[in-house]
């Protein structure tokens, strides 16, 4: 109680004013050794979310871009595939040839002579080319063009020439030489 007395004794402004000193050096301890961490800590933080949130906004255009990415190889691929479904392998080039020759025979043409010549390869594909020499009506020789231009794979008929047309019975019968250019798909491996 000693304590309590002596406070009692001392004039009230002086105990207003050792109260305020107290408060004062209180907030003043609070604001150096606790507020000013804080406040130095809530910076560095806003400047990592500022960061952050860059990052994630750039990461965001970056997952929009893929999936626009993702489309265009999806499509890409549709694009591949339907190019390798007209560009044969070698290994479908033997029936390619064998179909080429049942149009032929199919529109009632003669076949007087059909050999593959040496391919010529241009990149990721080859050119197939294909010496023929047919004989039959006029008219045969146009369905077998037409089956060839129908056919789902790529073939170009070019350097047709007609000789020797013939009546027979009502026909006109023509000898055509005309070169095929098919194409294949040449693998990286090949």
């Amino acid at each position: 109680m000693a304590i309590l007395d002596r406070i009692d004794a001392i004039p009230a402004k002086q105990r207003l004013l050792v109260v305020v000193v107290v408060i004062v050096a209180m907030l003043g301890g609070f604001y150096q050794f606790v507020y000013k961490k804080k406040v130095g800590y809530i910076k560095i933080f806003e400047a990592q979310l500022t960061t952050l949130n860059s990052e994630l906004q750039d990461l965001r255009a970056i997952k929009k871009k893929l999936e626009e990415f993702k489309s265009m190889i999806t499509e890409l691929e549709v694009q591949l595939d339907e190019a390798q479904r007209q560009l044969p392998r070698s290994k479908e080039i033997p029936t390619l040839l064998n179909d080429i020759s049942k149009f032929g025979k199919g529109a009632g043409l003669e076949f007087l002579s059909f050999r593959p010549a040496k391919e010529a390869k241009k990149g990721f594909y080859a050119e197939v080319p294909i010496n023929l020499v047919v004989n039959g009506p006029f008219h045969n020789l146009a369905q077998f063009i037409d089956d060839i231009v129908h056919y789902p794979r790529i073939i170009k008929i070019s350097s047709v020439t007609m000789s020797a047309p013939k009546d027979v019975e009502g026909h006109i019968l023509v000898r055509a030489t005309a070169k095929a250019t098919t194409y294949r798909y040449v693998d990286e491996t090949q």
